[in-house]
């Protein structure tokens, strides 16, 4: 490289750490919310301007080539630094030596724990804590100041929060396929045989299905409250219900044929894991960076 014009944008290094975190460039889009074209197009450019294939793809696989395997670390490094550089200009060396970060159970510990895990090699002299809770107990605490922030799909209600997205989250409707040889789930009137699982008894999982089905006519037989989604995904693996649940908790059930996706047709409502904090925290520089770097690592 013998200038600035060829160095590469920092929105292509952005999508090219996207493409090789998930290896799926229509999921990868979504992640950086741009089209699939647009996302095609910056790797399209990087790989250009750097002269190699950082990518080999067919019509089902994608996959780093060696130079996109020697690249990767230093493209990840490079999105870390302007991120400590954005803070470091908009609140000066605000970087905090401790942060306590509250989250779900589940969530912290399939994968925020294993990606603050990796950030620590990187950042040794900074120390994140975890608390965890449910959405509502998180939303207590970071009023109080308990925590500095949280990592929650959980809805704000007008609260005086500030937030960053860091990864879409979708849902799947979901049964084993020995409990629905024994008991059909082929339309919303097949409900009332079976039994829900969800987290409390106001069902806020199951919204992300109610809403599609536009009928009145989703009763179910029987309600149980499990009070978290790992308990709930080892219920219906055992068939003792239906459930809906994040896609990334049950995608490997899937793919096995473990679980199956019930009522395919009715589409399920979407949303998305915020990392919050409280409007006007001093942190507010720092915690924006945090979350770009949030979204470099995979859910699972």
């Amino acid at each position: 490289m013998q200038d600035n014009q060829d160095l590469p944008p920092i929105e292509c290094l952005q999508c090219f750490v996207a493409a090789a975190t998930h290896l799926n460039f229509r999921r990868a889009a979504g992640s950086i919310a741009l089209s699939p074209q647009a996302f095609s197009s910056r790797i399209r450019q990087l790989e250009e301007l750097l002269g190699q294939a950082l990518f080999a793809r067919t019509t089902r696989t994608v996959a780093l080539t060696s130079a996109g395997e020697r690249f990767q670390l230093h493209a990840r490094r490079i999105i870390k630094l302007v991120g400590a550089c954005r803070g470091v200009v908009e609140g000066g060396d605000a970087s905090p030596t401790q942060l306590t970060l509250g989250t779900r159970y589940e969530l912290g510990r399939s994968w925020l724990a294993p990606a603050l895990m990796k950030r620590r090699e990187d950042r040794p002299s900074e120390t994140v804590h975890l608390s965890f809770g449910d959405g509502p107990a998180l939303q207590q605490r970071l009023v109080l100041g308990a925590i500095d922030a949280m990592v929650s799909s959980s809805r704000l209600e007008n609260l005086p929060f500030d937030f960053e997205a860091v990864h879409d989250e979708e849902y799947r409707f979901v049964a084993s396929p020995s409990l629905l040889a024994t008991t059909p789930l082929r339309r919303a009137r097949d409900l009332r045989n079976h039994t829900l699982l969800d987290e409390r008894e106001d069902r806020p999982l199951f919204r992300y299905l109610q809403d599609s089905l536009r009928t009145d006519d989703w009763r179910f037989h029987s309600h149980v409250s499990l009070g978290t989604t790992r308990v709930i995904h080892d219920w219906v693996l055992a068939a003792k219900g239906v459930a809906v649940l994040p896609e990334y908790q049950v995608r490997t059930d899937l793919a096995r044929g473990k679980l199956v996706q019930v009522l395919p047709r009715h589409a399920l409502g979407k949303d998305s894991f915020r990392l919050i904090w409280r409007h006007g925290s001093a942190l507010e520089p720092f915690l924006r960076s945090f979350a770009t770097e949030l979204r470099t690592y995979p859910l699972q």
